[in-house]
């Protein structure tokens, strides 16, 4: 995915579980940047353009083990970091 969007700044979202006690994270899925991302090669803020919908079917695929912390959602959205535990 980087690589076809160089030289500008991409993300997008990883969703995942963490393992406390083994120390380790399990991806389930990688996005591209979603809709209203800004890429620009100094930086990037992601967009959350259909963010609901990916949630919903990662959700789904995954009997609900995989859910997104919407306090980190919302700090994420308006730029700010979050530390917060779900």
């Amino acid at each position: 995915m980087r690589d076809a969007r160089l030289p500008v700044e991409t993300g997008g979202i990883l969703f995942g579980l963490v393992d406390i006690p083994a120390r380790r994270i399990h991806l389930v899925d990688a996005t591209a940047a979603p809709p209203g991302s800004i890429e620009e090669p100094g930086g990037f803020v992601r967009g959350m353009g259909g963010v609901e919908e990916m949630m919903e079917d990662v959700r789904r695929r995954t009997a609900g083990q995989v859910r997104l912390c919407r306090r980190v959602a919302r700090a994420s959205a308006a730029h700010v970091g979050a530390a917060e535990r779900c």
